[in-house]
């Protein structure tokens, strides 16, 4: 039985030159005698601060700010900063240029990555309602709907429900996949889906204009059997006609007009006269 020479146990001894019982021993030993000068060295380092054990430790950095041209000091790993502070910065030329002046482009294989990517996400999530175009949004009894043609869509096919002319209908999620003109697989998310009493249903979408791709959209839907049908803003008058709903001049410029842009949301009155056979329903303006 032996002795350690650094924690001064009995032990049989297994490691170094028959001295010590372990390695954690073996090493402590070699730097015994100056532990207290290697711990003020680490000590100082860590800090920062200058001392006679660390002469190589850097002093503050004087700096001069880019915006407001005062002069501040910061420690030597921060010696490249141009602003004095988060206000400097985002009031500087440098900041309004980062944000207006041109991006750089995406690459072929950057865009892909990102359509691949962004269709996946609504392939995985069927009740995401997507938005498009330049419409004004509204809110129709809980339901976002997007353009005043969409809006007053609604209106319709609920005189028609309270009459039972149709079962029920709905701001459908549903999706077509179709072929573009680029030759890529694109998405088409339909606007209306309505049930008819017998428990069929068929699709219908509101249009101002035809964009290019949209008869390939609707040839896509076509093609899966179920009914399918387009109003324009004529057809919407004949089907308004036909339940009695009448627009004063007033409505119509309300719905038509941008003077809610960006302001809060307002009540505004988008149903025909008392007459159409229902209360009047309140819509928000949500703008753009």
């Amino acid at each position: 039985m032996n002795t350690c020479r650094n924690c001064g146990n009995d032990c049989i001894i297994v490691y170094g030159s028959g001295t010590f019982c372990t390695e954690k021993c073996a090493r402590s030993y070699a730097t015994k005698s100056k532990r207290s000068e290697i711990n003020e060295k680490v000590s100082a380092s860590l800090k920062g601060k200058d001392s006679k054990l660390n002469k190589l430790a850097h002093e503050n950095v004087s700096l001069q700010c880019n915006h407001c041209n005062n002069f501040f000091s910061v420690i030597w790993r921060d010696r490249n900063k141009k602003y004095c502070s988060k206000k400097c910065w985002t009031e500087s030329d440098k900041f309004k240029e980062y944000l207006t002046g041109p991006k750089k482009p995406l690459t072929v294989e950057q865009r892909n990555k990102l359509s691949l990517a962004i269709k996946n996400y609504y392939k995985n999530n069927p009740d995401v309602k997507r938005g498009g175009g330049k419409s004004k949004w509204f809110s129709y009894n809980g339901i976002k709907v997007q353009g005043t043609y969409e809006l007053r869509t609604c209106k319709i096919l609920d005189l028609w429900t309270s009459s039972k002319k149709i079962k029920n209908w709905e701001y459908t999620k549903d999706r077509i996949e179709y072929v573009g003109h680029d030759g890529k697989w694109h998405n088409y998310l339909l606007d209306f889906k309505i049930f008819e009493n017998d428990d069929t249903f068929w699709y219908l979408e509101t249009k101002g204009f035809i964009r290019p791709n949209d008869e390939l959209k609707w040839t896509a839907v076509k093609c899966t059997g179920v009914n399918f049908k387009v109003w324009f803003h004529k057809d919407i008058k004949e089907a308004e006609a036909s339940v009695g709903i009448k627009w004063t001049r007033k409505q119509t410029d309300i719905l038509n007009s941008h003077t809610y842009s960006g302001l809060p949301a307002k009540e505004v009155p988008v149903t025909g006269r008392e007459a159409a056979g229902s209360n009047p329903v309140v819509c928000t303006s949500r703008g753009k």
